[in-house]
């Protein structure tokens, strides 16, 4: 709408009350992606003119306003009490169009606009207000829109936006991308059709969904201002961080304005070794030994502020395990010393998963004292998208909690090849199912549907993309398996997990260390780089195709040098350490420079596991990296500071801290989950559920104490049992013990081989007594060996003793089904195509398979 409109507003009349209530349910699309179905076109033109054309068309799944001719789209029906989400982009010219809520006359004005609210799409003024024979009552009348809050809210033209409009009584609330750009109140409707405008440029829709609400979704209160180093300011009452100590309320101080506004100022103020050491993402060092990758209980904080004020460096993960209030109390520690350099930026510390069961060095942390659920995997095998957002709410909570503001999680890997040692922290190989869950799991750790805020966790998924098709099923950790095997194709399938990420507006997307063999994107075949290098990958097909528009950070170490060591690996009877390990898989024979440089111009913004920025610094100066191009990293990174509320208040309280990780209440879902999780393959005669009290009990892998405290006699002697419990893991090889992570990652046949210290113990036990066996499966063994040995057989992807004994006894049902299938054969492993998810020939069980006990105990 143009202002002249606005000369003619605000004369208030009767509304036709004919309207209903907005439906109950959960949100739902306003338009089917196929025709205009629920719609009805009001278009002057074709009064005068009958071969003037519908400017609203369907294209590509998209509604699309064309702009001309002009005139409106209006729903069939009338809504009240809703809350409106549009996506939306300008694909060529800025223009204006807007969405009308509380429509009801058409051409009440000027013989087309439909007396009504308009809420303005304007490329520059998303979001102002503009009455049409309407009247709202606005904090800035003559503008109708906050002011101070809404700069640069809208993204650049052809990016996608999201507008989420709040119609309840008579008031309207409108957020851009987060931002709070409009509050209105006293409005002369409440209730109305809905209308999409065409009044000159073109404007693609890609979602328009309705939900019903009962009240307006609360607007931030004023936050929590603290400093233990620099100054606090005021204005008229308000209180503000004087970061850089100059005296004067800067933009980027000032917590009224949007996170974006704020982040522009930033950059603008930044040097280049600013710039560059915001670009890296370092490890935070600790006291004694492996203090360089940052094991132990304790942060080296002489070491670590080195980084801070030297480099730069103003995001790193922690490794540090231990009490909760420890932990706590060093995170703030680091964000201390942040708050004393030249601008005071706060710190962004990271974390690899800490609330699961296993524990390997560069892939997980230890759990500590967090709560201990099952393995992602597990989760999937419940199938239930609302326990995945909660087990992340919890862990969100737990994070912030101790100062941890960024999860390196969720991993969207489609995992394919069952050999692949990374499959435990997948959500296995069912894409519509890992699609769900992915985005439910960001949901969750980023405190909503619309990205990260300040309550919120970054979350980055990863890993872009195709890892889960390793070739052989070999790591791209090591220099052995830097390949990923696309020669059957399907790399699309390997996406669609994303979407799901994508969906829940992810804060960062981590690429895959792997050089992906012969995929194509577009018909043209992939540069042979990993993903961290390959501007396909990352700008083609992530920023440009799926409109990615948040922070792209590097796996660990694909900077570094990849020496013989790397290479080759250590000579058998050595034991290698991560001295040497480097992952520049396609580049190896660059410079250091030119792989950050190539990294950056691919589209990466931040650098995993190093604090070299001399050799971003070298690029800019050298003409390799533009200076406008690192701004727009920078910005990225900055934006999800000031979106997280870390420049108002980066500490954490440490006595909060040890009351909320691990609590007796998280812990509590925490084991439901893990006995939701179970998989029941075998019951044979219904052994499930065991009657314990009396019965005497052979355990291998299980705790004694906690088997007798249900009631069962444990006996050491096999001979005097009526049954085993037998806890294992899945098979594995160490085929490459000189290298890194080649000596810690579980490679090689899946399937239980006689001679094997475990499997013999296995055979010995079974043949004696009827034999519950319970199995890890942090990848898919072949159970084949085990199914006609044990009396029962369960599927477990991390479980207490206490819960696997809930279910054995049947204080629980075992509700899990399998997320990935599950081998005959090596053979048959051997056979399958690694890009293509459940296709050996003759699987023992099938993926989804999973009992229930046909009795009750």
């Amino acid at each position: 709408m143009k202002s002249y409109l606005f000369l003619a507003a605000c004369v208030a009349t009767a509304l036709n009350p004919t309207s209903h209530r907005t439906p109950e349910g959960p949100p739902r699309s306003l338009f089917n992606g196929r025709d205009l179905t629920g719609w009805h076109v009001d278009v002057p033109a074709p009064d005068s003119n009958v071969r003037v054309r519908n400017p609203f068309i369907v294209r590509n799944g998209m509604l699309v306003t064309l702009g001309e001719p002009r005139g409106h789209l209006i729903t069939d029906a009338s809504y009240r009490d809703y809350r409106l989400e549009a996506e939306y982009r300008f694909p060529a010219a800025p223009g204006n169009a807007g969405i009308l809520v509380h429509a009801s006359t058409p051409r009440a004005l000027y013989g087309m606009f439909p007396r009504s609210i308009e809420v303005q799409m304007e490329h520059g003024n998303a979001g102002d207000f503009w009455c049409i024979l309407e009247d709202i009552r606005v904090p800035d009348m003559e503008r109708r829109r906050i002011l101070n809050l809404t700069d640069s809210s809208e993204k650049p033209l052809g990016q996608w936006n999201t507008m989420v409009i709040e119609a309840v009584g008579r008031s309207i609330r409108v957020w851009v991308n987060g931002d709070l750009v409009n509050d209105g109140s006293d409005a002369t409707a409440d209730h109305g059709q809905i209308a999409i405008q065409s009044e000159g440029s073109e404007v693609e829709f890609r979602k328009l969904s309705l939900a019903p609400i009962t009240r307006l979704t609360a607007v931030p209160s004023r936050p929590v201002v603290a400093s233990r180093s620099g100054k606090i300011t005021e204005q008229k009452g308000l209180r503000f961080r004087d970061l850089n100590g100059n005296g004067v309320l800067d933009p980027y101080e000032d917590w009224r304005r949007s996170p974006a506004d704020r982040a522009k100022d930033l950059v603008g103020r930044m040097t280049l070794q600013e710039k560059a050491g915001m670009m890296m993402h370092g490890t935070a060092r600790s006291a004694g030994p492996g203090g360089g990758v940052g094991f132990g209980t304790g942060y080296d904080t002489a070491a670590t502020g080195k980084l801070i004020r030297d480099v730069g460096v103003n995001s790193f993960i922690t490794r540090l395990g231990g009490d909760p209030r420890t932990l706590a109390a060093g995170n703030n520690q680091l964000q201390e010393i942040a708050e004393k350099t030249r601008l005071g930026i706060p710190l962004t510390i990271s974390s690899d998963p800490r609330n699961h069961f296993q524990y390997t060095i560069g892939t997980s942390t230890q759990t500590g004292r967090f709560s201990q659920w099952p393995e992602t995997l597990g989760l999937a095998a419940t199938r239930d998208a609302s326990l995945v957002r909660r087990f992340g709410d919890v862990a969100r909570q737990e994070y912030r909690a101790v100062g941890i503001e960024e999860t390196l999680s969720p991993q969207a890997d489609l995992a394919t090849e069952p050999r692949w040692s990374r499959i435990n922290g997948t959500f296995g190989e069912d894409v519509d199912l890992t699609r769900a869950l992915v985005k439910a799991y960001i949901e969750g750790f980023q405190h909503g549907t619309s990205g990260v805020d300040s309550a919120g966790v970054i979350a980055v998924v990863k890993h872009w993309v195709g890892y889960g098709a390793q070739k052989n099923g070999l790591d791209s950790h090591s220099s052995y398996g830097q390949f990923a095997d696309f020669s059957s194709g399907n790399l699309d399938l390997h996406v669609q997990p994303f979407l799901g990420a994508f969906a829940a507006h992810v804060a960062g997307v981590m690429p895959t260390y792997s050089i992906l063999e012969g995929a194509k994107l577009n018909g043209r075949p992939l540069e042979q780089v990993g993903a961290g290098y390959n501007r396909q990958l990352l700008t083609d097909l992530l920023r440009k195709r799926y409109g990615f528009d948040g922070v792209i950070l590097t796996d660990w170490a694909i900077t570094n040098d990849c020496p013989d060591v790397c290479r080759n690996g250590l000579p058998p009877g050595e034991r290698p350490t991560f001295a040497g390990v480097g992952m520049p898989w396609g580049v190896e024979d660059l410079s250091k420079a030119d792989r950050f440089a190539k990294a950056v111009n691919a589209g990466v913004d931040q650098f995993g596991g190093t604090e070299e920025a001399q050799y971003v610094v070298q690029s800019v100066r050298s003409g390799k990296i533009r200076a406008s191009r690192l701004n727009e990293s920078v910005y990225r990174i900055a934006l999800q500071k000031f979106k997280q509320g870390l420049f108002e208040n980066p500490y954490v309280d440490t006595a909060a801290a040890a009351l909320v990780v691990g609590n007796v209440q998280f812990q509590k879902e925490a084991t439901a989950a893990q006995r939701r999780s179970l998989v029941l393959l075998e019951n044979k005669k219904d052994i499930l559920p065991l009657a314990a009290r009396g019965k005497r009990v052979f355990l291998h892998g299980v705790d004694s104490a906690t088997a007798a405290g249900y009631g069962f006699t444990v006996v050491r002697d096999l001979a005097n049992a009526d049954v085993a419990i037998i806890r294992t893991d899945a098979p594995f090889q160490t085929l490459h013990p000189g290298y890194a992570f080649g000596a810690r990652f579980h490679e090689g046949d899946l399937g239980f081989r006689a001679g094997d210290k475990e499997f013999e113990e296995i055979k010995r036990i079974t043949a004696a007594v009827p034999t519950i066996v319970t199995v890890y499966l942090d990848r898919p063994a072949i159970l084949t060996e085990l199914k006609d040995r044990a009396s029962a057989l369960v599927g477990n992807f991390g479980v207490s003793d206490a819960a696997l004994l809930d279910v054995l006894t049947g204080v629980a049902q075992p509700e899990g089904k399998l997320p990935f299938e599950l081998p005959s054969s090596m053979q048959e492993v051997e056979a399958q195509k690694s890009s293509v998810p459940h296709d050996t020939a003759h699987p023992l069980y099938r993926i989804g398979f999973g009992r229930t006990y046909s009795r009750k105990r």
